[in-house]
């Protein structure tokens, strides 16, 4: 019976049986599993009122004399939704924010200006690609006038010198971004006209693994050859053996020629009565001359031949 040291009945190494070892050591997991669960309950709600503490305290606009309560805008670019507005016992009052949006269309409209000077010579001296994967080299430019778009567009304004001015940058940076969209599908088409660029790497040849390994022998004569010499090798088998072995496979190769029709044609007939019987009518069915030989020894042959 195995000692048991749980913490849920204090049992200090007290012997058990099996299933009650098992309650006890579950009792212990589920214990342990409620104090986390517990834990990270507390830490949620720590968390949680720790936000709520964050949020209460922010201001529309980071000036220190704002009115607190009301999240404000991280980004000197990102303006709020809607009118920010204080309530007093009269009613509510609306905050002027035309001076904020002015400020930040006037510094779109700085970008814009040093965009489009910068862009203008580069789409005047753009020159065509060399090779298809050249990339376009106004991509740059292109995400910054699209950004530029965003900023535009977040800037929500109901006075008439701030809708003007957003009215005419945006006309303006639709066209800059027109025409640079124009230039890079023009770049596009041009490298689609290039090929491919060929491989510089040599290929490698494998059709020497399929070439016979003697030339002018059947390939299955040279199978049974082979495996009769392995298994002389290896399993040190007989002559006798060896005539077993060319039988069986002679006799599997016209099993297999016959699987489909009751008769052998003429061909397969001729081809299965070539096949070797025994040893040497293998070894006289390969054109061997001077300059081929096979060699088929063991480590301990070897040893000996030394």
């Amino acid at each position: 019976m195995p000692k048991c040291y749980c913490e849920s009945h204090g049992c200090a190494g007290k012997l058990l049986k099996d299933r009650a070892f098992k309650d006890h050591q579950n009792e212990d997991t589920r214990r342990l599993l409620n104090q986390a669960l517990n834990a990270a309950d507390r830490a949620k709600k720590a968390e949680d009122d720790r936000l709520v503490a964050i949020v209460s305290e922010l201001s529309l606009g980071g000036s220190d004399d704002a009115t607190p309560g009301v999240l404000f805008a991280h980004s000197e670019d990102d303006i709020a939704l809607t009118e920010p507005s204080v309530v007093s016992a009269g009613g509510t009052i609306p905050v002027s924010t035309e001076s904020t949006f002015s400020d930040t269309l006037s510094r779109v409209k700085n970008d814009l200006r040093a965009l489009t000077l910068r862009t203008k010579s580069q789409l005047e001296s753009l020159s065509k690609p060399l090779k298809k994967s050249d990339p376009f080299p106004l991509t740059l430019a292109l995400d910054e006038a699209r950004e530029l778009q965003g900023r535009t567009t977040r800037v929500l304004a109901s006075g008439a010198s701030v809708f003007s001015l957003k009215t005419q940058l945006t006309t303006d940076i639709a066209t800059l971004v027109r025409q640079l969209d124009t230039a890079r599908g023009s770049w596009k088409r041009q490298t689609e006209r290039f090929k491919e660029p060929e491989s510089l790497i040599s290929r490698y040849s494998s059709d020497h693994h399929f070439a016979p390994i003697l030339q002018g022998a059947e390939p299955l004569v040279q199978i049974m050859m082979f495996t009769m010499i392995c298994l002389q090798v290896l399993l040190h088998l007989s002559r006798r053996g060896c005539h077993f072995l060319l039988a069986m496979t002679r006799f599997i190769i016209q099993l297999t020629l016959s699987r489909h029709k009751r008769e052998l044609s003429s061909h397969d007939t001729q081809f299965v009565s070539q096949l070797p019987v025994d040893p040497a009518s293998v070894t006289a069915k390969f054109p061997l001359d001077g300059q081929e030989t096979i060699f088929a020894h063991s480590l301990e042959a070897q040893n000996v031949g030394q």
